[in-house]
């Protein structure tokens, strides 16, 4: 557009000693974004193991449930929520009793 727009991808790093080996590095991008985004995960210590991701709007209604397969740790989901209106969405990422969770912004 003319005001130009750019692509920010924001990265949590996980330091806390309980959580380290969980959930080492959590990205998802673009972010903003117009509904499409990957989410990447780094669990390491985590191996093999299913994930379960959920977003949700702010009114805490579900929008998308579904799971990922960690394979060596790291799990790369493309999402596709292009039918979603512009807004502030939540992705609720979850791993064994692990939890984060990370803004979504769909312009």
């Amino acid at each position: 557009n003319e005001c130009g727009s750019k692509s920010i991808a924001e990265q949590i790093v996980i330091s806390s000693t309980a959580d380290r080996g969980v959930f080492e590095k959590l990205l998802v991008f673009p972010n903003p974004n117009e509904g499409q985004f990957t989410v990447w995960i780094l669990a390491s210590g985590a191996g093999d193991a299913e994930v379960n991701l959920r977003l949700v709007n702010a009114l805490g209604q579900v929008l998308m449930e579904t799971k990922g397969e960690l394979v060596q740790g790291e799990l790369i989901l493309p999402v596709d929520r292009s039918d979603l209106p512009s807004g502030m969405y939540w992705l609720e990422i979850s791993l064994n009793d692990r939890k984060a969770v990370k803004k979504v912004v769909v312009e």
